[in-house]
């Protein structure tokens, strides 16, 4: 009888240091994650020029739209107009050697479990991802300008994207965290109504293309390692894709129809 009570006190105690470790190694991987969000943060601060830059090569430089203030743009606009083809243009190609290998760290350590879209979010926010669309114009060379672009700015823009194509891996990460950002902004409502619509309504095309460049690349950087992650993070991206059910994760389109209108009064009302 004795034997028996000793030997269920010690499965006890093994039970509950188990949990104790379990519990432990929580707390050290919690505790690494905010020390390599507080170095991302701080990396964020050195390389914002950087991301100005680039958003204005993304971008026509007349656009209202910009993170740099006025003068800089200005400064900008006169180092612009004294390039040539003859000669790379090494100011822009550092802003993109500074970001994008940056960006793609990010991405990567997200892939690899190592931090989570919900930490990193607020991060870059809702700002970063409202000059997303010169981001991609530099990822990608396929999206249209809606305002004049000169030669020069677009012979600029063409070596980034040059130099983008032969690092294609830190390419398409930095794409995939843009994703990811914009999925949890339509997750937390973050961003204007119209630009989740409109998001939506062009990932009728592109949301399954998406979903699987993220499948892929997560499935080549861990292989077996880490079993569903690519599963999880590519079924994440359906945050800001129309939900195709009731209770499936996704915008509901009648909903945002109702927020857009709401935002519109507020906005209108502010102007008056």
């Amino acid at each position: 009888m004795e034997c028996d009570t000793y030997t269920n006190f010690g499965t006890v105690a093994l039970v509950f240091i188990g949990f104790a470790q379990v519990f432990i190694l929580f707390i050290q991987h919690r505790h690494n994650q905010i020390v390599l969000i507080e170095e991302y943060r701080r990396q964020f601060l050195t390389i914002k020029l950087d991301l100005g830059v680039l958003v204005f090569i993304g971008r026509s430089p007349d656009e209202y739209y910009q993170i740099l203030p006025k003068d800089e743009i200005v400064k900008l606009k006169n180092i612009s107009s004294r390039s040539d083809d003859n000669s790379p243009t090494i100011w822009a190609l550092d802003s993109a050697k500074a970001f994008f290998p940056y960006f793609s760290g990010v991405c990567l350590k997200i892939l690899q479990g190592q931090l989570n879209i919900q930490d990193i979010y607020p991060l870059f926010g809702s700002e970063l991802l409202r000059h997303s669309l010169p981001l991609k114009k530099l990822l990608e060379n396929f999206h249209n300008d809606h305002f004049p672009v000169s030669k020069v700015h677009l012979s600029i823009r063409s070596e980034i994207q040059s130099w983008l194509l032969y690092h294609d891996g830190m390419r398409r990460r930095c794409l995939i965290l843009l994703d990811l950002l914009w999925a949890e902004a339509s997750r937390l409502e973050d961003l204007a109504p119209s630009d989740l619509i409109s998001a939506a309504n062009k990932k009728r095309k592109t949301g399954e293309i998406n979903r699987s460049r993220l499948f892929e690349e997560a499935k080549r950087i861990n292989r077996p390692l880490i079993p569903f992650r690519e599963y999880l993070l590519s079924d994440f991206l359906k945050h800001s894709e129309y939900k195709r059910g009731r209770f499936l994760k996704g915008l509901d389109s009648n909903l945002l129809r109702a927020l857009d209108e709401r935002w519109t009064e507020n906005l209108q009302g502010k102007s008056l």
